[in-house]
């Protein structure tokens, strides 16, 4: 088939309830998204600070150690406190934020936010503590780096980010075990702040009840400076292909990304269901042929990605050594045929249920509520959002898809890693070593 597909009625599809949400910015720059969601007595909660640009290892050493206690409070004092009041909490970051994620029992909300602001802005960081995790942290990245997978993400963001902090998404095994207990402290001090952050709570809690306690206990939390955020990625990626070689490898793993429209971009839509037709669920054209006809790859998959200083379209296939020729190859001639043979109707009504579906299941509890709601605020954006893109899924006809699909998928765009055994690669190859050139 070629050409745009004639346009069929549409399955009816159901826009999500939204849970009741108030919101509010405090006077130190702190904004506070409260949502009403009783169906366990407890409350979910996601602080989202800026980090672009924190230096990586005192970062990473600062998520392990935030509850290792205060200058009053010892590590177990910090966790008999969590215990008393039904909580939990961890910290996570990466090249664009710190996340703190936790819960607690809905009556104990105040506490643990008072427990909270201890830590944000007392936490001691001890050296004894810090000492005992520099190496098992730097053996930990070590490990990482050599996973196949990880390494073809290492060189394909570098490949495509050239200098930019997104090139070194991951940490480097050196950067922890040269941080010290100065430099952890001078990053939280410096970063900690409410200036910019947001607080998101779900759970069993009336929004306005719930802003009233965020109020009082982080009202008087000190705030700084604004902090930037990553400037933009490079628009233009190279268009190559760049083979690693893994000797005795029995399995290739193949990773491309091309550039992607944003999650706020008015065509985010059309690109979404034209991401799931290629690769984005099980019923798509990459499994389709990889997996059920072919039998080249057990789960090949594309994805898109939204950085918040980027965007991206990421196929992922891991092949066995002596097919990785006939997959890259298939790889190419299915993202080409998105624009070959556009996503048909009934692709796209598929499609369109899934990702409607996918929005219901992100509000189906307290915890993936609270999520959503984080996600979409470092975005800038709101709950509401949500009832209004589900809209837009709805009424998006297959050739609006078809009319994005083609460039979002142009296989010149690509910048490809596979890390493979590349001598057997070659040998299984009936083009031999012209098989990797660029699609």
């Amino acid at each position: 088939m070629t050409g745009i597909a004639t346009d069929a009625p549409r399955t009816a599809v159901a826009v999500p309830h939204l849970p009741p949400a108030a919101e509010e910015t405090l006077s130190n720059g702190l904004t506070v998204i409260a949502v009403h969601r009783p169906s366990t007595p407890l409350v979910e909660l996601r602080l989202h600070l800026p980090f672009a640009g924190a230096p990586q290892g005192p970062a990473l050493l600062l998520s392990q150690t935030f509850t290792d206690g205060t200058d009053r409070l010892s590590r177990q004092d910090v966790a008999e406190q969590l215990d008393l009041l039904g909580a939990r909490v961890g910290m996570s970051v990466d090249a664009d934020r710190l996340l703190l994620a936790g819960g607690v029992l809905a009556p104990a909300v105040e506490p643990f936010l008072a427990l909270l602001l201890t830590l944000l802005t007392r936490a001691a960081y001890p050296e004894s503590r810090l000492a005992t995790l520099r190496m098992p942290l730097a053996q930990r990245l070590e490990i990482g780096r050599a996973d196949p997978a990880a390494a073809a993400i290492e060189h394909l963001n570098r490949a495509i980010y050239g200098d930019h902090p997104y090139a070194r998404a991951a940490a480097r095994p050196e950067s922890v075990t040269t941080a010290d207990r100065e430099s952890v402290r001078a990053l939280a001090a410096e970063r900690l702040r409410p200036t910019g952050a947001t607080l998101v709570l779900v759970g069993d809690l009336l929004p306005d009840r719930a802003l009233d306690v965020a109020r009082r206990v982080l009202g008087d939390w000190p705030g700084g400076p604004p902090l930037p955020p990553n400037p933009p990625a490079p628009a233009t990626w190279p268009g190559a292909t760049q083979v690693v070689d893994r000797p005795r490898a029995v399995q290739s793993v193949i990773r491309a990304a091309l550039p992607a429209r944003p999650l706020t971009h008015p065509m985010a839509p059309e690109q979404e269901l034209a991401n799931l037709v290629l690769g984005g669920y099980f019923s798509s054209r990459l499994v389709g042929s990889l997996r059920e006809r072919h039998g080249y790859a057990y789960s090949p998959s594309t994805a898109l990605v939204f950085p918040e200083a980027a965007s991206a379209l990421v196929v992922s296939v891991d092949a066995a050594t002596e097919v990785t020729a006939a997959a890259y190859a298939e790889i190419g001639r299915l993202l080409a045929g998105m624009g070959q043979e556009p996503p048909t109707p009934r692709e796209v009504d598929h499609a369109r249920q899934f990702a409607i579906g996918r929005r219901h299941r992100a509000l189906s509890t307290q915890a993936s509520v609270a999520d959503l709601t984080t996600d979409l605020a470092s975005r800038g954006l709101r709950l509401d959002w949500l009832r209004r893109y589900c809209g837009r899924l709805a009424e998006v006809a297959a050739s609006d898809v078809a009319a994005v699909a083609g460039p979002l998928a142009d296989p010149s765009g690509a910048s490809t890693v596979v890390l493979g055994d590349l001598t057997a690669v070659h040998a299984s190859s009936p083009s031999g070593a012209r098989w990797a050139e660029p699609w």
